[in-house]
């Protein structure tokens, strides 16, 4: 089941309607993520849990609240939350599915960054133990990790907090000094 986008008229609703079709919307929402028909015990349940979910984000947590407040039954203050959500520029109002969707493509791009940088600080990790070895087997005494961190970064290119960064998880893992 495709859960249709939210109806392009919302703006000229009231408050209590908005609210309240906020709720059945989560509803379908959550049906349509299952692949399965809405019923009433599943909105039963779907109301039941829309307290404990959490927002991950500054910037959804007044959906976060207009969902809390729409399943408490409080529809006008639940529109209005979601009101002033969708005019603060949350989302095109046109094709909103309430930052539901964007929320789960900006976590998949998220994790490819992440994965992205995981994969440069190895990179980089690997550089700064080669700087760093020989940089120790020419001197007699052993430099700070700031001082260390400060030639790493001359020899490098690698900022000197980062390289301080790796000095410190490397020395750690015992693979210097």
């Amino acid at each position: 089941m495709d859960l249709q986008r939210f109806p392009d008229d919302w703006p000229a609703w009231s408050n209590h309607d908005i609210g309240a079709f906020l709720l059945g919307y989560a509803g379908l929402d959550k049906a349509a993520e299952l692949g399965v028909p809405l019923t009433f015990e599943l909105m039963r349940e779907i109301i039941a849990n829309i307290p404990k979910a959490e927002a991950r984000h500054a910037d959804t947590a007044a959906l976060e609240k207009s969902l809390h407040k729409a399943a408490e039954g409080d529809f006008e203050t639940a529109g209005r939350l979601f009101r002033e959500y969708m005019n603060n520029g949350a989302v095109a109002k046109k094709f909103i599915p309430i930052g539901m969707k964007r929320s789960a493509q900006a976590k998949k791009f998220g994790k490819a960054g992440a994965e992205k940088n995981k994969a440069e600080g190895k990179e980089n990790r690997v550089a700064v133990l080669e700087a760093a070895k020989e940089i120790l087997a020419q001197r007699t005494k052993r430099p700070t990790n700031r001082e260390m961190a400060a030639l790493i970064e001359k020899k490098t290119g690698i900022p000197a907090n980062t390289a301080r960064g790796h000095l410190t998880k490397l020395r750690k893992d015992n693979l210097l000094d």
